[in-house]
């Protein structure tokens, strides 16, 4: 750790940190990242006091291909636009393998920044669950 370093706020998942009780973010470009990621993966109603917050791409994995994908980036587009109001969204892909997948890939601008930035994920059934697993 160096002196005077800025930590802004935690990484999730949370993980043990080498000298603080958890790691931190030391970059607002990482926070965005987390911030954007958080909406995304966020099912509606999981968040308390904020029903209407997030888009919860797990609920597309299941929906017939090329039903859901319009549906789905007017969800991203609306929740981006209403918890990330400092990032300006570019584009969005979102792909489907046809049976097990969902591919999203954001590209967004950082207004205050004035610099570009991405988030992609992925949501794939669990084979040992059947339910969703994120990579990220």
């Amino acid at each position: 750790m160096k002196v005077n370093e800025i930590f802004y706020t935690p990484t999730l998942p949370l993980s043990k940190g080498k000298s603080f009780d958890y790691e931190y973010h030391n970059n607002v470009v990482d926070v965005i990242k987390q911030n954007v990621k958080n909406v995304i993966l966020t099912n509606p109603g999981e968040r308390v006091m904020d029903p209407e917050f997030g888009v919860g791409i797990s609920r597309y994995l299941f929906e017939q291909v090329g039903t859901f994908e319009a549906q789905l980036v007017t969800r991203i587009r609306s929740q981006l636009r209403k918890y990330t109001p400092f990032v300006k969204v570019e584009d969005i892909d979102v792909g489907t393998d046809g049976e097990n997948a969902v591919f999203i890939n954001i590209k967004y601008f950082i207004t205050s920044l004035n610099m570009n930035d991405s988030f992609s994920t992925t949501v794939k059934t669990d084979i040992s669950t059947g339910g969703p697993k994120f990579l990220v």
